[in-house]
């Protein structure tokens, strides 16, 4: 049997096809596409509709109300005076129809304007809907003009990128970089710069979180001309804005290069300032109590100690490390004061200490680098010590560059399951698998390197971030979050 056909004759025509296209175009998904689309897809629609000669006008369909709104349709129709021509229905259902979908247009890109205006700050963004006060977004993060010197990650859909810009003339204010987990998203630096436009900068150094409503970034303020060559910049994130937190001031410039999280009431940070008298720099360590940053007085009988990193396990275990006279140091904070740990020094004439992780108060890791050249401007070894619970020792490590193997940062979810990057030359990046270090990945074309590296918790992901704009994921399982 011949199946039903009670399609009209005008509806087998292609233009009519084309029609219903575009009029399902301009009202699909109306909270996703966006309004000038939309009006463009309707602007074709009424062209085609004047091209096939169908005269009658919208508002034929839906009338106009005196008061400029719609009017209800005529409550008698007009009586037919005989059989009515099928182009005459298909005209006035066309346009009815697109009158419809032209009015439900409208209400779908009003309601995504109140979307916009009304999605809750610091919520994660649904997959192809920005976050509210975004610079931008991306997919596949940024990878340009940006150097992203450290990163911390409180879940898979909750990790922070710090850093600058290459070049400051251009863009001078620091990098704030967030994944939601569907897309990143830079965010505003809240710091206002107050010099001549090109003679200042603001870079981030160190991030660290105590909660997803709780991050600290802290980092400098570079100037130059008359007056301080730079002050400490101290950032914090509240759960839906970044914003400059105070901090005492001291000498005539400074920098903080080390940040530790521990809870709203208890963070740390270690870096430099510069006293104002002669090119010295002298060590410096602050504290948040919950409501001010204090200056801690510099409780070692050295007046500098070139602070690098640091980790916390507690309000009463906390580790900081860096280099002194050429040789590694520790330090640890008790609950109750800091004190020096002894650690080795491999080098002959150069040892310093970048990155610091703690798995436990009996296992902990700290990386850097050291040389025995005559020289030991740079540091051509690799540098790993690990932490027992009563002392530090060194464990062997790759050093599988000419030059420039020194490791800038650790992390670890495992005692057999660590991860280190580096250096300032070169990409290298290490794992540790509980019995041995072992280059994962190298790269030996002075490209871009890695500075710093995160483990994503509850996952096998790990992301690392460096120096010439480069943004890395590495997962085991297959796991992506995006690629740079």
């Amino acid at each position: 049997m011949k199946p039903l056909d009670d399609l009209l004759p005008e509806e087998r025509d292609p233009q009519y096809e084309e029609l219903i296209t575009l009029l399902q175009q301009a009202n699909h998904s109306p909270l996703l596409v966006d309004p000038t689309q939309r009006a463009q897809t309707l602007s074709r629609v009424r062209a085609r509709l004047m091209q096939t000669g169908l005269k009658a006008s919208f508002t034929e369909a839906m009338p106009v109300a005196a008061g400029g709104g719609l009017a209800s349709p005529p409550s008698k129709p007009e009586a037919p005076t005989g059989r009515q021509r099928p182009g005459k229905q298909f005209v006035r259902l066309l346009n009815a129809l697109a009158a419809v979908l032209i009015v439900g247009a409208l209400v779908g890109a009003m309601l995504l304007l109140l979307a916009s205006h009304r999605r809750e700050p610091g919520k994660p963004g649904v997959a192809g809907i920005s976050e509210k006060g975004c610079i931008s977004t991306s997919k596949t993060a940024f990878a340009h003009d940006y150097y992203l010197s450290a990163v911390t990650a409180l879940s898979r859909n909750d990790i922070w990128v710090v850093g600058g810009f290459f070049d400051p003339p251009r863009d001078p204010h620091a990098l704030l970089e967030h994944w939601n987990g569907s897309q990143w998203c830079i965010r505003p630096d809240p710091y206002q710069l107050t010099g001549e436009a090109g003679t200042q900068s603001a870079s981030l150094r160190a991030v660290a979180a105590a909660s997803t409503n709780d991050v600290w970034a802290v980092g400098d303020v570079e100037g130059e001309g008359e007056g301080p060559t730079g002050h400490i910049l101290i950032e914090h994130w509240n759960g839906s804005r970044w914003s400059v937190v105070p901090s005492p001031t001291i000498g005539t410039g400074g920098r903080l290069t080390g940040v530790a999280a521990i809870s709203p009431s208890d963070a740390w940070a270690v870096g430099y300032y510069t006293p104002g008298i002669g090119p010295d720099e002298r060590t410096l360590i602050e504290h948040w109590n919950g409501k001010q940053w204090s200056i801690i007085p510099n409780p070692f009988p050295l007046p500098f100690i070139d602070f690098q990193g640091m980790t916390a396990l507690s309000a009463n275990d906390v580790w900081a490390v860096g280099a002194l006279n050429n040789g590694t140091l520790i330090v640890h904070w008790n609950g109750k004061q800091w004190s020096i740990v002894p650690s080795p020094n491999p080098g002959k004439s150069r040892n310093e200490l970048w990155g610091v992780t703690a798995l436990s108060a009996s296992d902990m890791w700290a990386v850097g680098g050291f040389s025995n050249s005559p020289q030991g401007q740079i540091p051509d070894k690799s540098l790993t010590l690990h932490w027992n619970g009563s002392r530090w020792s060194v464990v062997s490590s790759p050093s599988p560059n000419t030059i420039g193997n020194d490791l800038t940062s650790v992390t670890a979810r495992s005692a057999n399951d660590v991860w280190a990057v580096g250096t300032p030359y070169n990409m290298l990046l290490e794992h540790w698998d509980g019995s041995r270090w072992s280059v994962i990945s190298r790269n030996s074309n002075y490209g871009p390197t890695l500075a710093a590296v995160a483990l994503v918790p509850h996952s096998n992901t790990i992301v690392a971030v460096g120096v010439g704009s480069l943004l890395y994921f590495k997962d085991p399982d297959g796991e992506s979050l995006s690629k740079p």
